[in-house]
């Protein structure tokens, strides 16, 4: 099945402007290396203080993604734009375009998996790329899937779209991740969703045209990742010992309450 999915895996989507979260640029500050240890054994403490443990019976072991590891948290209220797009999209109004929406869903309702992934990354990523500025006169605005379909979005709005659409379709939230990088390549942070496919991560990223294993972006350092039941928080070894930054509790996220 995972070799199905594959599609154009290094053709590259519109370039998108930089603006935002998706592309702000993050600050580099060689640190000494005790420096780097007490900040990354800062982010354990912070994660025990937030994590709410689930029973071993009940944890799930993901792959690596980008070869980093990962600190797990059931609490999302640090996410509360995540928290709202996904209260005012299940409880609230049908706003507009929501009819377009549920007809794309129902059109592709009975395929099977690869197609549904296939169908709803080539759709969402055919919308054209808007900041927020644009969209909303403001920094930073997590749309609706509504909303994105009518207006279009930024890097997090093509992600939260193509999980929304997933899981209306029967995808678990298990299997679904949206994940927050550092695109090495551009100098910049991007947000873009993982599919986990018999526990192989898969990447669907606006900024790519086709389906690719998350080992193909090579540009990509992630920072966190989230789905409505948790966030987790990532870094490497390399990370602690050999580089000029590494994730902390302020890297979690990076967009800050009330923005």
């Amino acid at each position: 099945m995972t070799a199905t999915i594959l599609h154009g895996a290094h053709e590259r989507a519109p370039s998108e402007r930089p603006t935002g979260f998706c592309h702000a640029i993050a600050a580099r500050t060689v640190r000494p290396a005790w420096f780097k240890h007490c900040l990354f054994w800062a982010a354990l403490s912070f994660l025990c203080l937030v994590a709410t443990p689930a029973a071993s019976s009940d944890v799930r072991r993901y792959p690596r993604l980008f070869d980093s590891y990962e600190l797990a948290s059931q609490n999302l209220r640090l996410f509360p734009q995540w928290l709202a797009v996904m209260r005012t999209f299940r409880n609230g109004p049908c706003e507009a375009d929501c009819a377009r929406w549920r007809a794309f869903i129902a059109s592709i309702r009975s395929a099977d998996l690869p197609t549904k992934l296939k169908e709803v990354n080539r759709t969402i990523n055919g919308k054209p790329y808007r900041t927020d500025a644009e969209n909303w006169r403001t920094g930073d605005y997590w749309a609706t899937p509504y909303q994105f379909m009518q207006k279009s979005g930024d890097c997090e709005d093509f992600a939260i779209a193509k999980y929304m659409a997933l899981r209306a379709l029967g995808v678990p939230a298990e299997n679904l991740r949206i994940l927050a990088v550092e695109d090495l390549a551009r100098g910049g942070y991007h947000a873009l969703l993982v599919v986990y496919v018999a526990n192989r991560p898969f990447l669907l990223d606006n900024q790519i045209a086709g389906i690719v294993p998350a080992g193909n972006a090579v540009s990509y350092r992630p920072i966190y990742s989230l789905n409505e039941n948790g966030w987790w928080l990532h870094f490497t070894l390399g990370q602690q010992i050999g580089s000029s930054r590494i994730p902390t509790a302020a890297d979690a996220p990076p967009i800050q309450p009330g923005q």
